[in-house]
């Protein structure tokens, strides 16, 4: 079924925390001191299906509409100003038709939102309010661990990195204006259920600036290791 984790993020803190969900019974949700202070503006979250492991969760990318992590929309995703997005992936397949790691918006392919998901011959696509699809070079080889990033600045231009170094040439989207969607957040298919990802997410993180490379290099180092990168 689907368990709703309610209340505001601001109530959990390190360690175990106990929060209601629907149905009958309790969770308990261990949350880290670094993810506490990286979530302050987000909404934690309904998940339903995914499994979770020592490397992120797996999703089955079988056209599983139930497959996915929703954020409910919060003031904060309307990231206007300037964006970075970072996300450990271990893809096993292009999943169900370019399958989704970060959506948000009213209708495919991501009207007044944005989309970063997978696209053919192993690269990933970043693009704002259904504008041109940025991608990155083709290295996100299948089966292996990546730590994937794209910042994009308020004026829309887009650039990819994967393991902290840059990952093909900068190009321009929509501006980051054009997001205003209060859909929810999701994480690994899109809200239609209809672009699962296939195989392993690990963790996500979302910025309302642009990070420098040293930023990137240093959260790259700290994390690598649980992925035996």
């Amino acid at each position: 079924g689907t368990a709703t984790v309610t209340g505001s993020p601001q109530s959990l803190v390190a360690g175990a925390n106990t929060v209601t969900i629907t149905g009958t019974g309790t969770i308990t949700v261990n949350v880290a001191d670094k993810f506490v202070e990286r979530s302050k503006n987000a909404l934690v979250l309904t998940a339903t299906s995914p499994t979770q492991g020592n490397q992120g969760r797996d999703f089955n990318g079988g056209g599983a509409a139930t497959d996915y992590i929703l954020v409910p929309h919060h003031a904060s995703q309307l990231l206007t100003t300037g964006l970075t997005f970072i996300a450990w992936i271990n893809p096993a397949s292009i999943g169900e038709t370019a399958a989704r790691l970060l959506f948000k918006g009213t209708a495919l392919p991501n009207a007044a939102g944005f989309s970063w998901h997978l696209g053919a011959a192993n690269s990933l696509h970043f693009s704002v309010n259904a504008g041109t699809a940025v991608q990155s070079t083709a290295t996100i080889s299948y089966g292996n661990w990546h730590c994937a990033a794209v910042t994009c600045t308020s004026a829309g231009s887009v650039t990819h990195y994967r393991n902290a170094a840059q990952n093909g040439t900068p190009a321009s989207t929509n501006a980051l204006s054009g997001i205003t969607a209060t859909t929810d957040l999701v994480i690994g298919n899109e809200n239609g259920g209809t672009r699962t990802w296939d195989d392993k997410i690990g963790e996500v993180l979302i910025y309302n600036r642009i990070l420098s490379v040293a930023e990137l290099i240093s959260f790259f180092n700290a994390t690598r290791f649980r992925y035996k990168v």
